[in-house]
């Protein structure tokens, strides 16, 4: 019988070691979770949000349709500002027009990327120019999480980032290094099925920065073309 056990035990570590979830296949386990598929039949968007930077406050809006026209909307302090992206054109059209390169619109994309954050990114980067590592199990944000960290091919021992998946549902729970640098991600929110995060908290060392409220996400609205002309 403990000749059986023991078999056993050597035949289930073997297994779980041959079988081994990569890092790679958890942040695709979480695309799954919260249905990203879902997010990317959408046809149009509609994000609205608050970014709380300490007495004050900004209203976000973000429109998108086809994955390739973008408008963003900006209200601070009584001033107005909106943006148009397209695959080859960006532009101001509040409170005035203006044009700009492409590659000027960094700022914009990234607070997209705050107001609605994903693992998409990551995961469109191919093996060849990122090392995705499973590095074991711990909290955050007052969740027990998997921790996948995030490093250069080059240099795969030093990782300069970690994603943190929620250990019970796979959901991203949070992107962040190890000095407190980061997203935390919580009231998970679904619509049409893909799950999102109501709040997001931006951490510098540890202490929070601002916070971002999403207010609605609205799927398959119906956006009219001109919102992404030029006046």
């Amino acid at each position: 019988m403990k000749k059986i056990l023991i078999l056993i035990a050597i035949l289930t570590a073997t297994y779980s070691s041959t079988y081994a979830e990569t890092g790679r296949e958890a942040l695709e386990a979480c695309a799954t979770a919260m249905k990203y598929d879902k997010l990317d039949s959408f046809q149009t968007q509609s994000i609205k949000a608050t970014i709380y930077i300490g007495d004050q406050r900004q209203t976000v809006k973000i429109f998108q349709k086809d994955s390739n026209l973008v408008r963003f909307e900006t209200s601070a302090m009584g001033k107005e500002d909106a943006y148009v992206l397209t695959d080859d054109e960006f532009f101001q059209v509040k409170p005035e027009y203006e044009e700009f390169d492409v590659s000027e619109a960094g700022q914009l994309l990234q607070i997209y990327e705050m107001v609605l954050p994903t693992v998409h990114s990551i995961l469109r980067v191919p093996d060849t120019n990122i090392v995705l590592t499973i590095s074991g199990e711990g909290d955050y944000g007052g969740k027990k999480c998997k921790k996948i960290g995030i490093s250069s091919p080059k240099t795969p021992d030093e990782i300069s980032q970690y994603v943190y998946l929620d250990a019970q549902t796979n959901w991203l729970v949070g992107i962040g290094d190890d000095k407190g640098n980061g997203l935390v991600l919580s009231s998970m929110k679904k619509v049409k099925g893909f799950v999102y995060a109501a709040t997001i908290k931006i951490m510098k060392d540890g202490k929070k920065q601002f916070e971002i409220e999403v207010n609605s996400f609205e799927a398959n609205p119906e956006l009219d073309d001109a919102i992404f002309a030029k006046p």
